[in-house]
């Protein structure tokens, strides 16, 4: 199976504990208390590209900004 393939049909079994929310906000400077939500979009948007990296699933989104805003 393909690795963004696995993680996107898998999708809906994304969670993490309370320390995650806390670890996964401040390692990302994320203002929202849904992470898991906000991850679940990243993940899922066209810009993402999914690797693997031994066990790992990598997801690197990269958005284009143009005159300051995100096109």
């Amino acid at each position: 199976m393909n690795a963004d393939n696995e993680l996107l049909i898998n999708l809906d079994k994304l969670h993490t504990t309370e320390l995650g929310v806390e670890r996964i906000k401040r390692n990302l400077s994320l203002d929202t208390d849904d992470v898991v939500d906000w991850c679940k979009t990243k993940i899922n948007s066209d810009n993402a590209v999914i690797t693997r990296n031994g066990k790992k699933l990598v997801c690197e989104c990269r958005q284009l900004y143009f005159n300051g805003k995100c096109i």
